[in-house]
């Protein structure tokens, strides 16, 4: 039989960092468990890379919300933070202080148990690890630089408070209408529906935290809107953050959520609201480190294990998934050792190491789909031995052979279109040329190859995931300079792209970024094969949001092809 605890519900209570959670009986009596059918719970991150606590949707469920899961996940740490009249009454002060220390005293009398009874050499091997880290570091200075960079675009994980605030930015944008009303062609003023959209959102917002959190609804609708700018700008900057981590995630609101905030961006619109921008910067793993002045911690070899995904332990079996959970575990207690203090606290401590590890987390389940996508290629195919029936080639609209890897790619890096990817002429006369549409025409070779050269620019790009993430945020949302006006050129143009209506905007810094990648996978590849051009800000791709959707679908649709691939062989 177990107690009611609000934070959990009817959640287990027998290890982990839920043992210290604070219970009691309702109505001063012992009461059982109400029956609520089971869920499904997913893995951690939402099963693909996400900011979210093992089995947690992120949403306020009847003004109550999921606890840290078993293992201690980082969020749950923090307390739900609830107020006097919202929520149940609460052990005293002097008995959650005593809960906290006897759960202390247990965690470390299982730590030390676990640390007597290792097997022989997992000791030594951690020792070694930690070593051969600090001996790299020394040796390559760019090893050092590139992690810190790594840490400025790595989002931090939800709190439960910003929690409370996700699940009310949902409810809010799943009823709004804004895209609907604003990005149509019909009578009346544009700027004026923009306007009256945003005002509906933010008073839907208020209503919705007014029944999760009365007293600070309370407090918020006492003051005009102009007064609360800081409460808007961080319930958007948390729907923002859990996107970045959460892709699959949040997909109708979200899109709601930014071409509202790129309209917000517009003078005339933010003088209308009152309080100016409703934009403010991502909080990351970097951002709260330097806050802090704590940027060497970044730099602490026990970080790479305490931050680390255990399923790059799989290769090793069963053992070496243990082993790097305990290599985790005690990199982590080490580092709060070595590094806690007033200004630096154990719960940020740990909030770091688990948004690293999500962000981990995330990179490996995008790349490795790629990388077990390219090693099949390589494994059963071969540019300059064509097995019977098992050919490349394809053909279209009657473009030449360019050869194999070795090919010149005649065109030219940069000057757009080219024929020297194999592009016949009905690729670009669609059905006129009598090839039924736009088609490639490749040998065996050049496919080979172009197919070579793609995953290995997915690849580069999923890798680098969490950057363009930031970069297209920044883009999206890039100050407008229109005074009279709420759109202007430096923001974006309403047009119809032949897929209907989308808002055409100019990507500076994904551009950028994208070509640096592009150009380091073709330093690498050698000639190529294919388009050298990066589509961004036209009729193609219309957006920075257009453009990482696209990407974000890459590493799951690689990870389908494999289980496909695995299930056949």
């Amino acid at each position: 039989m177990e107690e009611f605890c609000r934070p959990c519900w009817s959640s287990q209570h027998r290890k982990g960092k839920r043992a210290a959670h604070c219970t009691q009986a309702i109505l001063g009596e012992m009461m059982a468990a109400p029956e609520v059918p089971e869920e499904p719970v997913e893995a951690a991150q939402g099963g693909r890379g996400g900011g979210g606590v093992k089995g947690e949707e992120g949403a306020v469920v009847g003004m109550m919300l999921v606890g840290d899961d078993e293992e201690g996940g980082g969020e749950g740490s923090e307390s739900v933070a609830m107020s006097d009249e919202a929520a149940a009454p609460r052990a005293t002060t002097a008995e959650a202080a005593a809960d906290r220390g006897s759960s202390s005293s247990r965690e470390q009398h299982q730590e030390d148990e676990e640390d007597k009874n290792l097997p022989p050499g997992w000791l030594a091997h951690y020792n070694a690890e930690i070593s051969r880290l600090q001996a790299n570091y020394e040796e390559r200075p760019w090893a050092r630089k590139r992690l810190a960079e790594n840490a400025d675009y790595c989002p931090l994980r939800l709190t439960a408070t910003e929690r409370r605030l996700l699940g009310v930015l949902e409810s809010a944008l799943n009823v709004s209408e804004y895209t609907d009303n604003v990005d149509a062609v019909r009578r009346g003023s544009r700027p004026n529906r923009m306007a009256e959209e945003v005002e509906h959102l933010f008073a839907t917002i208020l209503g919705l935290i007014i029944c999760a959190d009365p007293p600070k609804g309370r407090d918020l609708v006492k003051r005009p809107i102009g007064q609360n700018g800081d409460f808007f700008r961080s319930i958007f900057e948390v729907g923002r953050r859990y996107k970045v981590m959460n892709p699959d995630k949040f997909r109708g609101g979200y899109g709601k959520l930014m071409y509202m905030l790129q309209d917000t961006q517009g003078r005339a619109l933010q003088d209308r609201i009152g309080f100016g921008t409703c934009v403010k910067a991502l909080e990351t793993v970097g951002k709260l480190v330097k806050e802090r002045g704590k940027e060497a911690f970044l730099l602490d070899p026990r970080v790479v294990f305490a931050a680390r995904d255990v399923t790059m332990g799989m290769k090793e079996g069963k053992e070496g998934v243990k082993r790097a959970v305990w290599m985790k575990k005690r990199a982590g207690r080490e580092l709060k050792k070595s590094w806690a203090c007033p200004e630096f606290t154990e719960e940020e401590i740990q909030r770091v190491l688990d948004s690293m590890a999500d962000g981990n987390n995330y990179l490996t389940f995008n790349s490795h789909p790629v990388r077990r996508m390219l090693w099949h290629l390589q494994q059963n195919f071969d540019a300059d031995v064509v097995d019977a029936g098992f050919s490349l080639a394809i053909g279209g609209g009657g473009g030449g052979r360019v050869g194999g890897r070795g090919a010149s790619f005649r065109s030219g890096i940069g000057e757009g279109y080219g024929y020297g990817g194999g592009y016949g002429s009905s690729y670009f006369r669609g059905g006129e040329g009598g090839g039924g549409g736009a088609k490639l025409s490749h040998d065996h070779a050049t496919h080979f190859t172009y197919v070579w050269q793609s995953l290995k620019l997915w690849r580069e790009i999923m890798q680098n995931m969490f950057r363009l993430w930031y970069l297209a945020d920044q883009d999206l949302l890039a100050p407008s300079t229109a005074t009279s006006s709420y759109m202007n050129r430096d923001s974006y143009h309403l047009l119809n792209t032949g897929q209907g209506l989308n808002r055409v905007q100019h990507c500076p810094a994904v551009a950028a970024e994208m070509r640096s990648i592009l150009h380091r996978v073709q330093r690498e590849c050698g000639s190529w094969v294919g388009l050298s051009v990066v589509h961004l800000g036209d009729r193609d791709v219309p957006n920075a949001l257009m453009f990482i959707d696209k990407y974000t679908q890459v590493g799951w649709k690689c990870n389908v092809s494999g289980f496909i691939l695995r299930e056949v062989v």
